[in-house]
């Protein structure tokens, strides 16, 4: 190339470093910018919902320490009571290799919690949809269906929703498979009449539902508190121009924690299973021990989510 010729390309040259480098710069400048307003806006929504995370990292503290024993005492009752039920077990009308009844119980409320619960939504519609065992009982269980359930489930060891199929979410769950094998269990397994004792003596003074409800009484009130509490703080900047919800990690934890404390206040009390107390059908008490597991341990379910709430970062 002549010299005359490099004298035309370096220009070009030099012009398209020179244009790489810009871009390179306005690149680095443009990231820098958004770094710093991204710093910006949390400093902004720290100092906005300073003192709603500061409402909320307190009550979780005073959740930690005012309801331990309640959580306790709750997976006692779903660990404990099916040890006690499964005494009165006649494993072999089950099928011939069955799972511990206790296991049966303990997969029983899983599931059911597990359907009230698969619609993204935490606890708002769980109520609704785990009483419907109750309100709506398990209809037409027939010997034909208990053994057509049989040849896919006995000797199954895992849930028995891996060899029968998850309750579909667009079904009332007395409709599943799996869940109307849990009840084939339960019925098959014990007779009515210990069914029944069963039930009465967990009203008793030492009873385990009796003992459940003496330590919910006891947080029932701070747990009201503490609801209402967060729902002030809430309010508090709902018409502001940084509502909670602008700041999805914080609104996030507030779901949890009201969503979770409002489900224990209005599915975990007992007052809806009083009028169960003398129930006479005993056909449906299986249903009725089955609701009460699942009562407690939704109650444990949810606390331990709410106590593993890192802190709010803001």
């Amino acid at each position: 190339m002549t010299p005359i010729e490099w004298f035309n390309v370096v220009p070009s040259v030099m012009s398209a470093i020179a244009a790489v480098a810009a871009s390179y710069a306005a690149f680095v400048a443009l990231s820098i910018s958004k770094k710093a307003n991204s710093i910006s806006e949390k400093s902004i929504l720290a100092v906005h919902h300073h003192n709603a995370a500061s409402v909320l990292s307190n009550s979780i503290d005073k959740l930690i320490k005012e309801t331990k024993n309640l959580s306790e005492f709750s997976y006692e009752f779903w660990v404990d009571w099916p040890r006690e039920i499964e005494s009165k077990d006649v494993r072999c009308n089950g099928g011939l290799d069955p799972r511990p009844l206790r296991h049966v119980l303990s997969n029983g409320s899983e599931m059911l919690i597990n359907h009230a619960t698969r619609d993204g939504k935490q606890y708002r519609n769980v109520k609704r949809s785990m009483f419907s065992i109750i309100r709506d009982g398990v209809n037409e269980l027939n010997e034909h269906e208990y053994n057509s359930l049989l040849k896919k489930a006995d000797r199954t060891y895992g849930n028995f929703e891996c060899a029968l199929g998850s309750p579909p979410l667009n079904k009332n769950i007395g409709e599943a498979d799996a869940f109307r094998w849990v009840c084939y269990q339960l019925m098959k397994r014990i007779n009515r009449d210990d069914w029944s004792r069963i039930w009465r003596n967990a009203w008793l003074a030492e009873g385990w539902l009796t003992r459940y409800q003496t330590e919910f009484s006891k947080v029932k009130s701070i747990l009201e508190e503490v609801v209402d509490s967060l729902q002030v703080e809430k309010n508090k900047v709902a018409h502001s121009v940084l509502p909670i919800h602008s700041n999805s990690a914080l609104h996030k934890k507030y779901e949890i924690v009201l969503s979770g404390l409002e489900a224990i206040l209005h599915v975990c009390d007992l007052e809806s299973l009083e009028p169960y107390r003398e129930w006479k059908h005993d056909e449906d008490i299986p249903q009725l021990v089955l609701y009460s597991m699942t009562i407690v341990y939704l109650v444990t379910k949810i606390l331990d989510s709410i106590l593993l709430i890192d802190e709010v970062d803001m």
